[in-house]
């Protein structure tokens, strides 16, 4: 029995969307916390806002990008464009 069999049983695909929710609400809030703790500049909200807005876009428009290929992209736009002085 595979994994996509399993998900045809509806008390485990409930389970896992569960899981799916509760993954999110735990990047959400690291998020958050990384948001407080972060030097507010123009440039680090132009990078976080333009961050947030691809996956919540994603979402929407229903094409799939994931969280960390977003936040990896986001971290090598900012390395670029501080040039490597942190």
């Amino acid at each position: 029995m595979g994994l996509l069999a399993l998900l045809d049983i509806k008390i485990i695909s409930h389970a896992f969307l569960g899981i799916k929710v509760g993954v999110s609400v735990l990047i959400l809030d690291a998020g958050i916390k990384m948001f407080k703790k972060m030097k507010k500049t123009k440039k680090s909200k132009i990078i976080f806002l333009f961050a947030l807005m691809v996956m919540f876009m994603s979402e929407i428009l229903s094409f799939h990008i994931s969280t960390i290929t977003i936040l990896l992209l986001a971290a090598i736009f900012s390395l670029c464009y501080k040039g490597g002085n942190i």
